[in-house]
């Protein structure tokens, strides 16, 4: 079993929907707190880099809960494992 990594700020995250880019941008959590921000004049990139990570994480608790109702297959049962879920 590997560790299960869970984030320290509660989901689901999200990107605001308006910002200056001269601001930068910021990744917020449940309750608006801050997880992360980027500074998107240096890499304008990172705005869909931000969009992204939001997804995933905010993706994450429906895999886990499709690959479960999945248990005691072998595959399953080996990605959970490998999530640190199992």
């Amino acid at each position: 079993m590997t560790t299960k990594h869970t984030p320290a700020t509660p989901l689901p995250w999200r990107v605001p929907i308006t910002y200056k880019p001269s601001d930068g941008l910021e990744l917020l959590g449940a309750d608006d707190f801050c997880v992360t921000s980027f500074d998107t004049e240096e890499c304008p990139q990172t705005t869909g880099d931000a969009l992204y990570i939001a997804h995933a994480c905010n993706s994450y608790p429906k895999l886990i809960d499709f690959v479960r109702s999945r248990a005691g297959r072998t595959d399953a049962d080996a990605l959970l494992r490998s999530l640190g879920e199992a």
